[in-house]
């Protein structure tokens, strides 16, 4: 996939700001934000203390997409720009550095490890020898925290990558690449198809090296047409002792909120508003006097252990 073909594919997402606001029907953007504390589930709200590593994910469905104006098609989630919040920060809380994000993969910045040395057509690179099995699109796809492959389409390159402020003890989302805060996008269909170089063709006489030609061939697509319970966005951060609080995660949208691949090419795409369900993070201090039965129990339960 060549950098033109990027181009393209972020023009078609950018293009999507034009469409009228007049052609927002019934359907609905519908975020969810939802907090896993130590790793363990994600729910709407948790109860933790200082230490506790917290992570926000943004959970986004399109809702209410029945009878007259609807979306139709299969198309998946296009993207959205939004600014998520988080209330009630401290400067005692530590954010976890976002995950590098990756162009996709058999791109020219991303190429396959695999090579071809060749007697006439020399030595070739980008070669697909099936591994990864299952390709991935721009975004991060390691760590899984910031904006997460494939919606990481527009600013790949460094300036989409969202950075933290915090003012006013609150949290904020911005990326150099949006005016509102976040900007989630994910190529068009047509453009996640990965065509690579598979191997040579001989025709037929293996003694014969110079009619040999590459092969190409559409080894896969990183697109996900999946409407439902899609992650676009997560970050961390570890409970400061700040004293006892409670944060609420939010986030705005001032544009025309998500925008939906209407066919399963995603050459078309149209606007549902965002709604958004909030979670929150109740921060408890323990008193000293919990602090210390804590240490007995443990120098008790120490103690048995070494009878």
């Amino acid at each position: 996939m060549t950098t033109s073909i990027v181009a393209r594919g972020l023009a078609c997402v950018a293009a999507f700001a034009g469409l009228a606001a007049s052609a927002i029907a019934a359907p609905v953007t519908s975020g969810v934000w939802e907090v896993s504390q130590n790793g363990g589930a994600y729910a709407s709200n948790v109860v933790a203390m200082p230490g506790d590593v917290i992570r926000v994910r943004l959970r986004v469905s399109l809702s209410g997409n029945t009878g007259t104006g609807s979306i139709g098609g299969v198309g998946g989630f296009a993207g959205m720009e939004f600014l998520p919040t988080l209330t009630n920060f401290s400067a005692l809380d530590s954010i976890t550095p976002l995950g590098p994000e990756q162009w996709q993969e058999g791109s020219t910045r991303n190429p396959f490890p695999g090579v071809i040395h060749h007697p006439t057509l020399g030595t070739v690179t980008n070669v697909y020898q099936g591994v990864p099995a299952t390709l991935r699109g721009p975004g991060n796809v390691s760590t899984g925290l910031g904006r997460l492959a494939p919606w990481g389409a527009n600013g790949v390159n460094g300036n989409g990558i969202p950075l933290s402020q915090v003012l006013d003890g609150t949290l904020r989302w911005r990326a150099p690449v949006s005016t509102v805060g976040v900007s989630v996008a994910m190529l068009a269909a047509d453009h996640c198809a990965v065509n690579a170089v598979t191997g040579i063709d001989d025709a037929g006489t293996p003694a014969d090296f110079s009619d040999d030609t590459l092969i190409h061939a559409i080894v896969g697509s990183f697109y996900n047409s999946s409407r439902v319970n899609v992650v676009p966005f997560a970050y961390e951060f570890v409970v400061g002792d700040a004293g006892a609080r409670v944060l609420t995660q939010s986030a705005t949208s001032p544009t025309l909120g998500g925008a939906w691949y209407m066919n399963a090419a995603g050459t078309a795409a149209r606007w549902a508003p965002l709604s958004v369900q909030t979670a929150t993070i109740t921060i408890l201090v323990p008193s000293p006097g919990t602090v210390g039965m804590a240490g007995v129990i443990g120098l008790v339960l120490a103690s048995r252990r070494r009878r």
